[in-house]
């Protein structure tokens, strides 16, 4: 599902300048944007209504083509903190146009997954993990999410170590941060695993949101930790 523009509210924009302390070297064209955020999407009042009695939200995100300096253009990258249960939030993203790659970190730095997805894909971010989303092709990357609506994303540890333990590099290397100690070999996920997320999810990850409780999980991880954590086994 991608929502006609007329229905889009203002979205917040993330500067290049703002990408700087996670990016190998300083930014020229700080006030430039680098992606859009469109926050709290519905088509109508009946779906705004379902999102909030769920306590979930729905968003796009738009990354237009681009560098910074050596690298591919990418978002900031965040973690959850945990929810009442004691597990972080997860979240769940849908390609909607064009290609991205999903840098996953596990939070105590013993794993680090790369994983590819095309227009209709559906990756799961289990709980525990960071991530930031490049955008690796010359077009748009535009992708929605689904999340919880009870928590703020957490920059801290991005901004700490000054990006994500490696950089995707134009040249389609990925290079080790070395402001983190210790980093495991990155490893990726097999395309068959990446459709187990679509078999899990649906193939549009809008319209879910009329059935009632399919996105309990987002805010009561704890009882779907194994499920979440098995989408992204080796």
């Amino acid at each position: 599902m991608r929502p006609s523009k007329d229905i889009l509210p203002i979205p917040q924009i993330r500067q290049r300048k703002d990408l700087s302390p996670v990016s190998r070297g300083e930014l020229s064209n700080g006030e430039e944007p680098a992606y859009y955020m469109f926050r709290d999407i519905a088509i109508n009042a009946e779906d705004r209504n379902l999102l909030k009695s769920q306590g979930i939200r729905y968003d796009i995100t738009e990354i237009p083509p681009g560098f910074l300096n050596s690298e591919y253009i990418k978002t900031l990258g965040h973690y959850h903190p945990a929810s009442p249960d004691g597990v972080s939030y997860p979240e769940v993203y849908q390609v909607l146009k064009g290609k991205a790659h999903y840098l996953l970190q596990k939070s105590d730095l013993s794993d680090i997954l790369l994983i590819t997805a095309g227009e209709g894909d559906i990756v799961v971010i289990p709980p525990g993990y960071g991530h930031v989303t490049i955008n690796p092709g010359v077009d748009s990357l535009c992708m929605a999410n689904v999340v919880s609506d009870r928590f703020e994303s957490d920059y801290g540890p991005f901004l700490t170590y000054h990006g994500a333990g490696y950089f995707e590099e134009t040249s389609g290397k990925m290079i080790q941060n070395k402001n983190y100690p210790v980093l495991p070999n990155i490893r990726t996920l097999s395309k068959e695993m990446v459709e187990r997320h679509k078999d899990w999810i649906g193939s549009d990850i809008y319209y879910q949101i009329r059935k009632p409780d399919y996105y309990r999980f987002l805010n009561h991880p704890r009882d779907y930790l194994s499920l979440m954590v098995d989408l992204i086994k080796g």
